[in-house]
């Protein structure tokens, strides 16, 4: 950035304050990384630089949706999509903040505007991976109103896309937890097992806890579902105790991925939970405990976890050695933090 700045290259400077925004993690200053993607955006305008511009409308809606501030993340992205569209690049750029605006609006309850935001910018005929997220949202609204044909219509065109590209988490992982939201309520508890069951044995999930907590509230809710059935039960029983260990992953960073873990822990360890309540501590010190059972039991029956180096071939590590969390907005890639 300070090279950028010295050589008078306004574009790149911005740029490089888009990525050190995305480098701070998302349960910090929501203020200051919002500063920093304002001064992004400042130094984008003068230059007429669309590409930072717009970046920066996403990482602050993405900020702001992971810090549980839905209407901000929506005010965000709805001027970032206005942006898009002064600038001509309503289907590449337009096309996520579309998504990054549909999100908070499906969370706040407002699906009538969310599904006219993505059929609005589905009409424009999207990148495939960009449509494929607008489907996934798509998908979400409908099965929340119960409309199981669209929401499994949602699922297929989205596997039509994603079974042949590369694996980026943030992509398949959510595909992955519709679609066992869709079989449970569908009435395949088998199924739904089955979808989670082949992404914890094809994916390391732990990589990207953004993307990982709502899916282990999936798998839990499934577990929970088929263990009514006596015949389902060791399945359901086995991908608990899978479930369980998953939730070892690093903390969670920002009040939606917090809702996620607690809803997790509350599932998997409904008897424990019950008796420590109110008590945050007592309950934390429960998971703990199980967690590290469960690690030990699973180790002795399936030997030791992959160790940190094995990484996923779309996250690959840093030269520090730590995992390489990258977030591509739009045509525009950043190291990310943000969950």
């Amino acid at each position: 950035m300070v090279t950028a700045r010295r050589a008078g290259d306004a574009a790149t400077e911005a740029a490089a304050l888009v990525t050190l925004a995305c480098a701070e993690p998302i349960g910090g200053n929501v203020e200051q990384i919002q500063a920093v993607l304002a001064q992004a955006r400042a130094v984008a305008s003068r230059v007429s630089a669309s590409e930072p511009f717009l970046a920066a409308a996403i990482a602050e809606s993405e900020t702001l949706k992971y810090a549980g501030l839905h209407e901000q993340a929506a005010t965000v992205a709805r001027e970032g999509l206005a942006a898009a569209g002064e600038y001509g690049l309503a289907r590449t750029y337009g096309a996520v903040l579309a998504g990054s605006l549909a999100e908070p609006l499906l969370s706040l309850g407002r699906w009538d505007e969310a599904n006219e935001i993505i059929e609005g910018a589905l009409q424009l005929f999207p990148l495939q991976l960009d449509r494929t997220c607008l489907w996934r949202l798509a998908g979400d609204i409908a099965l929340a109103r119960g409309d199981l044909v669209a929401a499994a219509e949602s699922v297929a065109s989205i596997k039509s896309v994603l079974d042949h590209a590369r694996y980026q988490s943030q992509y398949h992982l959510p595909l992955i937890r519709l679609e066992s939201q869709v079989r449970l309520s569908q009435g395949g508890r088998a199924q739904a097992l089955s979808v989670i069951h082949d992404a914890l044995d094809r994916f390391d999930v732990r990589q990207s806890p953004r993307h990982a907590w709502p899916l282990l509230v999936a798998g839990t809710r499934a577990c929970a579902a088929a263990a009514a059935y006596r015949t389902l039960l060791p399945e359901a029983g086995a991908m608990l105790d899978r479930l369980r260990a998953e939730a070892g992953m690093p903390a969670a960073e920002g009040a939606a991925q917090r809702a996620h873990q607690l809803t997790t822990v509350v599932l998997a360890w409904p008897d424990d939970i019950s008796r420590a309540e109110p008590d945050l501590d007592a309950v934390r010190g429960i998971v703990a405990r199980r967690i590290a059972r469960t690690a030990t039991r699973l180790e002795d029956t399936y030997g030791p976890p992959r160790s940190p180096e094995c990484r996923s071939r779309a996250e690959p590590p840093t030269a520090g050695g730590q995992p390489r969390r990258t977030r591509q907005i739009g045509g525009y890639g950043s190291q990310s933090g943000l969950g």
